[in-house]
């Protein structure tokens, strides 16, 4: 049996789980969705954009007449999102009319995105991981909270688009030096910026992987960087023609997929060009003068990107307006830190286990053939835990590694609980320990949050002592 046909069935029963929890989810009393609702007001405000798209046509206008009136208002959304969800809702229009398909769209998007990361998750870590390894990490997703919080039903919002683009560039990364992996890997990366700025993170993180993996002497990095820049600077300059058309093309903007995104990509790109022409000079050449070499670039490009683009280190809230922004951080909630250990724990409880086992798994491999794909793996996981700490948000980013994480240790106890438990005991043993290292620390955060909740209640019937 060839490999596409050993990982059908896995990936099925992968999909089938997703499908599974979230179908619980829902029935259990996801009170949004069964009151005909949506999860947010994010979730509205998408469909109105979605709606005036289709009645005006205007694929370059972002403005929405109806916000922030008498004035109307403009968003630094993209297109992306809306054009899946008009391609979710034609299908249904003829039966239920386009108003409804498009709420139906929009209920279905976020389940539908999951579901497509986790079975690519199953492709992306199977180097990692292998098979049976590869498939639990797909179905962990569904047990990452803070994941799931931007996943369930009626969520129509563009976060979810970023789970299976992140999943892709992970899995292309991890094939490298394959022939087309790192084009395809900066491909998708330029498509994670059209999707959002957020990508932003995931781009440092995975350019910067393969520039080390060159500072360390891997020679054919400069090639793998040359063919990542190239792209992602060629799907950069795709996608903003279709963004922003002709007269649009060199508009500049900071929390949007602009000209200032391009630019540096394409300078990158030369940079990398130039060093891997220069190939022979460098193999006689360490670590001391590559990473002397690497800083003067990063330095160029960065002081060209600031000259020319003075606010681009900013980031996208470089022009948001501090009043706004402070209304962010008070009242919406993926804006927020966690306020208390028990939230931490049931968004991002699983890093209790997985960081400790990556970072133990990187030193393990440091010398063996998987050393990079886990040094990339600890370094993710370490990096969106921590800003997740820091912005709720980047939970659902945190949520990917600590799923493939927890699919490593998952194994690795499940081999020892084999080689030292007799057939007897085997069975509950596994069952306890697995469900311990995947959510006990999620429960113990629950079970802390429902003992907060339940303490006034008995202090007030307790009355005064």
């Amino acid at each position: 049996m060839n490999a596409a046909g050993s990982l059908r069935w896995p990936v099925v029963a992968v999909a089938g789980f997703a499908v599974f929890i979230h179908a619980v989810w829902l029935l259990a009393g996801d009170g949004a969705v069964n009151h005909g609702g949506l999860a947010d007001g994010d979730s509205y405000l998408r469909l109105l954009r979605v709606t005036r798209l289709v009645e005006t046509g205007d694929w370059f206008d972002s403005g929405l007449p109806r916000i922030n009136a008498p004035f109307g208002g403009s968003l630094h959304w993209t297109r992306p999102l809306d054009v899946v969800l008009i391609a979710l809702a034609l299908p249904l229009a003829p039966a239920l009319g386009f108003g409804q398909a498009l709420y139906w769209a929009g209920v279905a998007v976020s389940p539908l995105m999951h579901v497509l990361a986790a079975t690519l998750m199953v492709w992306a870590v199977l180097p990692v991981l292998g098979r049976t390894g590869a498939c639990v990490a797909g179905a962990l997703t569904a047990a990452q909270f803070g994941f799931l919080g931007y996943a369930t039903a009626g969520h129509a919002d563009h976060h979810m688009l970023f789970a299976p683009i992140t999943v892709l560039v992970f899995g292309f990364i991890l094939r490298l030096p394959e022939a087309g992996r790192g084009l395809a890997a900066g491909a998708f990366l330029g498509m994670g910026l059209w999707v959002g700025t957020e990508a932003l993170v995931l781009m440092v993180f995975c350019l910067s992987a393969v520039a080390l993996a060159w500072l360390s002497g891997k020679d054919e990095g400069a090639e793998q960087s040359v063919h990542i820049y190239f792209g992602l600077a060629a799907s950069l300059a795709l996608v903003l023609l279709i963004e922003r058309g002709p007269a649009g093309y060199f508009d500049i903007e900071y929390d949007r997929v602009s000209i200032v995104h391009l630019v540096p990509a394409a300078l990158l790109l030369a940079f990398w060009c130039a060093v891997h022409a220069a190939g022979r000079f460098w193999r006689q050449r360490g670590f001391l003068v590559r990473l002397l070499i690497v800083s003067a670039g990063a330095a160029a490009v960065g002081a060209a990107a600031r000259l020319l683009y003075p606010l681009a280190f900013l980031g996208p809230w470089a022009v948001v307006d501090p009043e706004l922004l402070s209304f962010f951080e008070n009242y919406v909630l993926e804006h927020r830190s966690f306020d208390d250990i028990p939230r931490f724990l049931i968004n991002a409880g699983g890093a209790v286990f997985a960081l400790p086992w990556i970072l133990w798994r990187a030193w393990e491999e440091w010398r063996g053939p998987q050393r990079w794909a886990w040094v990339i793996v600890a370094g993710a996981g370490v990096v969106y835990v921590a800003l997740s700490v820091h912005m709720i948000r980047w939970s659902l980013y945190a949520g990917l590694f600590l799923a493939m994480a927890l699919a490593d240790l998952v194994g690795r106890a499940d081999a020892a609980i084999t080689a030292r438990m007799p057939g007897l005991w085997r069975a509950p043993v596994k069952v306890v320990a697995i469900l311990f290292l995947v959510i006990g620390p999620s429960s113990v955060g629950v079970a802390a949050k429902y003992a907060a909740l339940e303490a006034p209640a008995k202090a007030k019937i307790a009355g005064p002592r």
